[in-house]
């Protein structure tokens, strides 16, 4: 007898499925990443790697070895484009983590380029200056200020 995964936790995987249309983000990733597959053995779609692995990150699984366990979440597999009942499973931890490595210099500037594109082209007309103030210190500790200029 085989387990088959009924029940999902994830429910607002379709709000973030909507959120990733609208912005685009998986279709311009995946678009950005060379596939040197052998196509005829390629089971799962660049768009849906990303999409999987983006998700995944998103509702804080950042582990990529927890695709072992949602690649048959019902939710998941609707949000990626496969059918809940009757499609394979979504792509394992190994699978996606080929996928990770395949990324070079190259495509990594790209896929930098390409966000600090969609920010920019994201602001209002009228914005003359934009400030990133970036703090990499790991910190216990939540501050914030704001300034007047």
């Amino acid at each position: 007898m085989t387990f088959a995964q009924t029940t999902s936790t994830d429910g607002g995987l379709f709000l973030l499925r909507q959120a990733d249309e609208r912005l685009r983000i998986s279709r311009a990733l995946a678009a950005l990443m060379p596939d040197e597959r052998d196509q005829k053995k390629v089971s799962h779609s660049r768009i849906e790697q990303f999409r999987q692995r983006l998700y995944q990150i998103c509702l804080g699984y950042e582990d990529c070895n927890d695709a072992n366990w949602l690649r048959t979440d019902p939710v998941f597999k609707t949000v990626c484009d496969r059918l809940r009942e009757t499609d394979a499973a979504l792509s394992s931890q190994p699978t996606l983590s080929r996928m990770e490595n395949a990324i070079d210099g190259r495509t990594l500037n790209q896929l930098r380029d390409w966000f600090e594109q969609s920010y920019v082209d994201g602001l209002a007309e009228e914005t003359d200056l934009v400030i990133l103030d970036l703090d990499s210190t790991a910190s216990t500790i939540s501050t914030c200020s704001i300034r007047s200029w």
